[in-house]
């Protein structure tokens, strides 16, 4: 079975991937969208954010019916629809019909994110799992990053148009991959894991649950499916999600605006400082998962590490501009690292809760995750506005904390790697 899961898991990883690479082609291609349409900055700011609301609302149906249904399916729909998509951005001649076809992307996109993670919770037990999502995690970095190099690359030589357009191969190639690799895990399969987790944690495999809770394209009732919004560590989940992706948002919006206004930095210098916490990011996320999965608790590990990022925005005003650099290179060594384990201790919390709704939990945190992160960047700039530059940072780092808190008092244990034990 380990080498049919991980020829799964590679195109769960593109299938992930893909979104967060075409949702940010918009970004080297506005300033000659703006250009071509003449367009006010308030149009150009509809343009980079209207389709995160229905990306958003579009995580609960999305969740919902890859519980019910089966993962693949969703996934066959979102990869194949965002090639179309693509196709008909390259082709929009205005403002109103990119924008209406770029909501229709949020929903497309939505399809991808829960049903990915879900699949990982099926098909990789709990002691390689901080590893699986560490992959991840890190595509959720590397998406944004490789669309600034495939819109400088595609502008080179045509019109901005053809980011979008040449994007759409991408997404087929992620079509086929999930069409030809990918499969649900049947009971059979889930009893598989269960078996490996068994012998990894050196315990006599326990009683498996009835085939229709495994959460593999089950068929289950209301009562089930209302779990996910009745139990108190599933609403921590989603409280947590939402000032981790809002404390996220602030930085990676406002940190470049942050260094010019409160440090005095060049405008060229502070995008190139602002990147450097991404780029460790890249670099740390598999390590830090492949960690977490040998180490002794995972729940003490994702809180001990991730506040010391937050504490860092916290005290970012107050760090002299010489060694900034290395301080956000810090912070991203943090921040990054806990990634896999902080997904792996979500999935295993949820399973724990009802593993025939672990899809409909994840795409849950994630429509949280997008609206705190749309609330945090507003709420951060009307405190910036009221009490100074400086409160973008504190407010970031805040939310940082208090998501910390939040994890560490209402959500139990669920693995030891290091005592080989699963809680």
């Amino acid at each position: 079975m380990g080498k049919r899961r991980w020829i799964i898991f590679s195109a769960i990883f593109i299938s992930y991937w893909l979104p967060f690479f075409d949702r940010n082609l918009t970004s080297p291609a506005l300033p000659l969208i703006i250009e071509d349409w003449n367009l006010s900055m308030a149009q150009a700011g509809i343009i980079a954010t209207v389709m995160l609301f229905t990306y958003a609302f579009g995580q609960l149906p999305a969740g919902y019916l890859a519980d019910r249904y089966g993962r693949r399916v969703l996934l066959i729909m979102g990869s194949g629809s965002i090639a179309v998509l693509n196709l008909l951005l390259g082709s929009a001649h205005s403002f109103v019909s990119f924008i209406a076809v770029r909501l229709v992307f949020g929903l497309a996109a939505a399809w991808n994110l829960g049903p990915s993670m879900a699949l990982v919770r099926d098909w990789i037990p709990m002691h390689l799992r901080g590893l699986a999502f560490s992959f991840l995690g890190f595509a959720t970095t590397l998406g944004p990053l490789l669309a600034l190099f495939w819109g400088r690359a595609i502008l080179a030589d045509h019109h901005w148009s053809y980011i979008f357009t040449y994007a759409a191969l991408p997404s087929v190639l992620a079509l086929v991959l999930i069409w030809t690799l990918v499969r649900d895990a049947k009971p059979s399969d889930r009893e598989a894991v269960r078996e490996e987790e068994a012998r990894a944690a050196g315990r006599p495999l326990e009683t498996a649950p009835p085939a229709e809770e495994t959460g593999a394209g089950a068929s289950f009732g209301w009562a089930t499916y209302k779990t996910a919004f009745t139990d108190y560590r599933l609403w921590a989940i989603y409280l947590a999600w939402a000032l981790i992706v809002g404390e996220f948002y602030v930085v990676l919006h406002f940190l470049p605006t942050f260094l010019v206004t409160y440090h005095g930095m060049e405008l060229g210098s502070a995008v190139a400082v602002s990147t450097s916490w991404l780029w460790v990011g890249l670099a740390v996320s598999i390590p830090g998962g492949w960690l977490s999965d040998r180490l002794r608790s995972r729940k003490w590990f994702t809180c001990l590490v991730s506040v010391w990022a937050s504490v860092i925005v916290l005290l970012l005003p107050l760090f002299p501009l010489k060694i900034l650099t290395p301080v956000l290179g810090l912070m991203g060594v943090f921040w990054f690292s806990t990634t896999g384990a902080f997904y792996a201790w979500c999935s295993e919390v949820s399973e724990r809760v009802s593993p025939a709704i672990v899809a409909t939990v994840l795409s849950t945190a994630s429509l949280f995750g997008q609206l705190g992160g749309a609330g945090g960047t507003y709420l951060a700039g009307l405190l910036a506005d009221a009490y100074g530059q400086g409160f973008l940072m504190l407010s970031a780092g805040m939310a940082g904390v208090l998501s910390v808190v939040v994890l560490f008092a209402f959500l139990p244990e669920t693995f030891s790697g290091r005592a080989g034990v699963n809680k």
